[in-house]
């Protein structure tokens, strides 16, 4: 039985005007296509670092102040709420942040949440969004309070995924591909990517 026969690859019948740069080999993996969607994953945490916190910049401070006439009464003469933090932080299963869940618990390997489980379970591979919220009556000192906001879906190989950072070994044993180069999310256990360019459909009629 030749090489053909057994399943594998017969280098010595390839064509010789085959450019080994184009074929499918671990280094065109490694080098190209890990960096195919770089520019998503770049966006995304150029999204999260620094468009995120400058939101508290044009976000203007909400005043409450007692009317003149009325039949509440109230303790204060003027109170102000405003934020003044934003942080994303990584995917989670639900119930991590219960109080009663033990601090040992927290943070560890058994309390994160990967793609893989979202694909089978079909969710939402997403991550709670933090605010510092600070308030004020009147004279008083400031008070601070943080407290979560909701959960944002997170892209896939960011620095706020927890596949952020494994090599190949440690991917695999996550249940993922050792290539994976994410830049996509998973929303309700579908992949979805962010379209560059989107075209009209052809013999469609569109008002404006």
């Amino acid at each position: 039985m030749d090489q053909n026969q057994k399943g594998s690859l017969d280098t010595k019948k390839q064509p010789k005007n085959i450019n080994n740069d184009l074929r499918f080999t671990n280094k065109v993996v490694k080098d190209g296509l890990r960096n195919v969607a770089s520019h998503h994953v770049e966006s995304f945490n150029y999204a999260m670092d620094k468009c995120l916190p400058r939101i508290n910049q044009y976000m203007l401070t909400a005043e409450v102040t007692k009317p003149e006439k009325s039949d509440i009464g109230y303790s204060f003469n003027k109170m102000s709420i405003w934020f003044e933090d934003f942080e994303l932080r990584t995917p989670e299963r639900s119930g991590v942040n219960s109080s009663i869940l033990k601090n040992e618990i927290k943070g560890s390997d058994n309390s994160k949440m990967y793609p893989y489980e979202c694909r089978m379970r079909s969710l939402t591979y997403s991550a709670p969004l933090y605010a510092t919220v600070a308030r004020k009556f009147d004279k008083e000192p400031e008070e601070r309070v943080t407290m979560c906001l909701g959960d944002l879906p997170v892209m896939v190989t960011s620095k706020f995924c927890n596949l952020n950072g494994l090599d190949e070994d440690q991917l695999a044993k996550k249940k993922e591909d050792g290539y994976e180069f994410g830049g996509y999310f998973i929303i309700n256990g579908n992949e979805r990517i962010i379209r560059m360019l989107i075209m009209n459909k052809r013999n469609y009629p569109i008002a404006f």
